[in-house]
């Protein structure tokens, strides 16, 4: 007899009695292998991490580590699009083997998908306004009405603080949001946020808080699917020792992370 599980939201629906859902996932990478083609579940709409190109072409820092993934494993590799609110639903449902699309590790996630340790990268917390707006903390927030992109871990923060949040599907169209008035604030990660910063066109907006509740950012892949996520924490660990972090990074003109820094000293030893 399995015990039900409550969660919120579509996981109570998903995932309703924990433990009889879950299938056997032994032979996942020799799968994998066989099939000739890697499914990454990747984002397209979180410049400069994953995004499309004029073209359609996916491009970014997650899709490069897809395809130095699938060259270890010997295997072609097929991006596939998702959003925050998407990206755990494709995962379970077999339409991807792994996510590598900017998800922050967390304990709610944790129970349905086996996180690959250690991390690959972080992000934090912050809000985005207009430099008008008289907010000096996040308590601030209170009664303000407040842009979030669905499926984000941040949303239930500015809840708790008491923040009207008004959801979207994406974070380009949160941003819009902003910019059209329906809210006057975004709350969203540093590493997308951050790029808006000095643009001309945002040049009246500001990120006046400090960051916080840091998120490190995971590998997933099926709950149980152990082979498959002990081969990836050996690559994720070669990325850090090598370097190859730090320079897809700077390739990608993403602000410098000191996560990365840190984490590059302690594995090359």
């Amino acid at each position: 007899m399995h015990r039900c599980t409550v969660l919120p939201g579509w996981l109570a629906i998903l995932f309703a009695c924990a433990g009889t859902w879950m299938p056997a996932f032994a032979d996942s990478l020799a799968t994998i292998r066989e099939r000739g083609v890697l499914h990454v579940g990747t984002k397209i709409d979180y410049h400069p991490y994953g995004f499309q190109t004029e073209t359609g072409d996916i491009v970014g820092l997650e899709p490069d580590l897809a395809e130095d993934v699938a060259v270890r494993f010997g295997v072609d590799l097929r991006l596939v699009p998702v959003l925050t609110a998407t990206r755990l639903r494709y995962l379970v449902a077999g339409r991807i083997d792994l996510i590598i699309a900017t998800m922050g590790i967390n304990k709610e996630r944790a129970r349905i998908v086996e996180f690959v340790d250690p991390p690959y990268y972080a992000g934090e917390q912050a809000a985005f306004t207009h430099r008008s707006s008289l907010i000096g903390g996040w308590d601030d927030l209170d009664g303000r009405w407040v842009c979030g992109v669905r499926g984000a871990q941040y949303n239930a923060d500015v809840q708790v603080r008491g923040a009207r949040l008004v959801v979207f599907r994406n974070p380009n169209l949160a941003l819009a949001g902003l910019r059209a008035g329906r809210c006057g604030v975004m709350v969203y990660d540093t590493t997308w946020l951050g790029q808006f910063l000095g643009r001309p066109d945002w040049a009246d907006f500001i990120m006046p808080l400090p960051s916080i509740r840091p998120s490190f950012w995971g590998i997933a892949v099926n709950k149980g699917d152990l082979a498959l996520r002990d081969a990836l924490a050996e690559i994720v660990r070669d990325w850090h020792a090598s370097g190859r972090l730090l320079e897809l990074e700077k390739k990608w003109g993403a602000a410098p992370s000191s996560f990365l820094k840190d984490m590059h000293l302690e594995f090359r030893g």
